[in-house]
């Protein structure tokens, strides 16, 4: 998936006095009518823009190779994270950030955004520029939320939070693997 996008001037309350918010979400559950279905956020955030939120899911980050996130395999003397059970009672949404590695966007102009999602790992990409990287990315069991599927597909949504933003150019390709 590709497309352009570029901040505007208008921020709204609650969030008028915070980094502009936006995002692209992408591998979400088939479940309607939910704020923050199960999936992958593309963070569109003044400075943090291509940073990872995992919506009740987890992945493997990407090691990064002096500047640049491997990319499609990850490096193998990298060690899995070890992501614990939080304790009862659990919140109703739980996240993993994935911090991106370098910055790349340009503030106030077109930005070109790319997400390359093949099976179970994806590739953030700001500017022509791979800058995340995320691997085995699996998502919580609707029915046992300690249990987790592997996350390989699922809806796309643009997310407009309290900011005024702009998209164009938007295009989706399946990718043969």
């Amino acid at each position: 998936m590709s497309l352009e996008f570029k901040f505007g001037l208008t921020r709204y309350d609650p969030r008028r006095l915070a980094k502009r918010n936006n995002g692209v979400l992408y591998h979400l559950e088939p479940t309607v009518n939910k704020i923050w279905p199960n999936g992958v956020e593309f963070q569109l955030q003044e400075s943090d823009m291509g940073d990872a939120i995992l919506i009740n899911a987890q992945c493997w980050p990407g090691a990064d190779l002096g500047g640049t996130p491997a990319w499609p395999n990850q490096v193998p003397v990298t060690p899995k994270p070890v992501i614990t059970t939080p304790p009862e009672p659990r919140r109703d949404i739980e996240r993993q950030r994935v911090i991106k590695n370098g910055n790349f966007e340009r503030e106030f102009e077109w930005n070109k955004i790319e997400i390359i999602a093949i099976n179970d790992k994806a590739a953030h990409l700001v500017n022509g520029r791979i800058i995340n990287t995320l691997f085995d990315m699996r998502v919580q069991q609707t029915d046992n939320r300690n249990t987790f599927i592997p996350l390989t597909s699922g809806r796309i949504a643009l997310e407009i939070e309290a900011a005024e933003a702009m998209f164009r150019n938007i295009q989706i390709r399946q990718i043969a693997v």
